[in-house]
């Protein structure tokens, strides 16, 4: 009983310890992009303002890949006025969840309000706050056995930071926090990753279609 006892809190304090040590890093890069910042030769007052922004987030389509799927975000920026903009996302994926041959299809819809204290591009570094809505199904593979589907309604907050790249690619770096407060998945596999509530931490690659 005592070795089974050491052994349980002897994983979970390595489980907690390589989360923090993640959500660590994403912390600490934000040291050196703020550092990044400063070093722009042109100031907020010279920059040319930017209305409008349609991207696509790549992030969805690699981590469906990676588990035998596809998909692809799309992202639409709109200022409100200097410094202040709106975030329209929505999303779609298929992917294996890695359990039991189920599958799932997913449809994301997210809607953020968002600050960019150090730009009139909605660049660098911003704060957002909105929410999240996503609905799954679950399928099997020539089996008319559907384990079902269900839904999340989720609110959240984003500090994150974008890093512009040439051919007009964009690396986002975010921390946050999830909280779901309408709840009706059964989460089967890599799900409890698409569907991860509490702190939020990551990088997106996006690609801008057009910058108005």
């Amino acid at each position: 009983m005592c070795f089974r006892l050491k052994r349980f809190w002897g994983v979970f304090l390595q489980d907690q310890m390589t989360k923090f040590r993640a959500f660590l890093f994403v912390v600490l890069l934000f040291i050196p992009l703020s550092a990044f910042s400063k070093e722009k030769s042109a100031s907020v007052e010279e920059e040319e303002s930017v209305s409008s922004i349609n991207s696509l987030d790549l992030h969805t389509l690699f981590t469906s890949l990676m588990n035998q799927g596809w998909g692809i975000g799309y992202s639409w920026e709109q200022q409100i006025f200097t410094h202040f903009a709106f975030k329209l996302y929505i999303a779609h994926s298929s992917f294996n969840t890695g359990e039991e041959g189920i599958y799932c299809s997913t449809v994301s819809g997210n809607f953020f309000v968002e600050v960019y204290p150090l730009s009139t591009q909605m660049k660098r570094l911003y704060i957002s706050i909105g929410g999240y809505q996503d609905w799954l199904n679950y399928y099997k593979q020539d089996s008319l056995d559907v384990p079902g589907d269900g839904a999340a309604f989720s609110a959240g907050m984003q500090v994150g930071y974008k890093i512009s790249l040439p051919l007009s690619f964009v690396i986002d770096v975010f921390v946050g926090y999830k909280y779901s407060y309408y709840f009706t998945c059964n989460l089967y596999g890599s799900t409890t990753d698409y569907i991860k509530q509490g702190i939020q931490y990551g990088v997106y690659l996006r690609h801008i279609i057009t910058r108005i």
